[in-house]
């Protein structure tokens, strides 16, 4: 079970890296010209200036899932603990999402909101001052390991082109566990 569990995150770690690495073009457009768009309107993430943006929770979660524990299942009564970056992301017309496993505890959350380019600054800021920068996710994409603001180690903050978005998860013991989520969320959001 464990040798599965580190091949699927070893296995996960390389697609990142096949993505990343001396990639010409930006690696998590939500499209790329020829491929069909992966966005549906499962989900709707209203910006500040109330604009609708169509994100779809059960795309990221088919690309990431196959990266992480097969007994993990969406978790439709989940609701982001007061405090946390997720619940300032629903606060600010954002989505948030939570898959848990009820065979050994493991859990999975990501939230996600869309500002103009900037929008977030603040957020942003007052994450840096504590979290530890990490570079592994492209160009133009800012991400922290942060303390879960408040909750636990596994958060990781990343803002791009406008968008916060915020995953937790006891599984996350270092950025490339993180990296097969992240990344699908950044394949899947609307760029632009």
């Amino acid at each position: 079970m464990l040798r599965s569990r580190i091949s699927k995150i070893a296995l996960g770690a390389a697609v990142v890296a096949a993505l990343t690495a001396g990639a010409a073009g930006v690696a998590y457009a939500a499209t790329v010209p020829g491929t069909p768009n992966l966005i549906a309107t499962h989900n709707v993430v209203t910006t500040h200036q109330g604009e609708k943006v169509p994100f779809n929770s059960t795309d990221v979660w088919n690309i990431a899932k196959g990266s992480y524990d097969p007994t993990l299942a969406r978790d439709h009564s989940y609701v982001p603990a007061k405090g946390s970056y997720a619940a300032a992301i629903k606060k600010a017309g954002g989505f948030a999402s939570g898959y848990l496993s009820k065979a050994n505890g493991n859990e999975i959350t990501f939230a996600v909101a869309k500002g103009k380019t900037g929008a977030f600054a603040a957020e942003q800021a007052e994450i840096a001052k504590t979290g530890t920068p990490v570079d592994i996710f492209g160009p133009g994409v800012k991400a922290y390991e942060v303390n879960g603001g408040g909750t636990y180690t596994g958060d990781y903050e990343v803002f791009v082109n406008g968008y916060w978005i915020s995953v937790t998860s006891n599984l996350f013991t270092s950025p490339q566990a993180a990296a097969p989520l992240i990344q699908s969320i950044l394949q899947t959001i609307p760029q632009g």
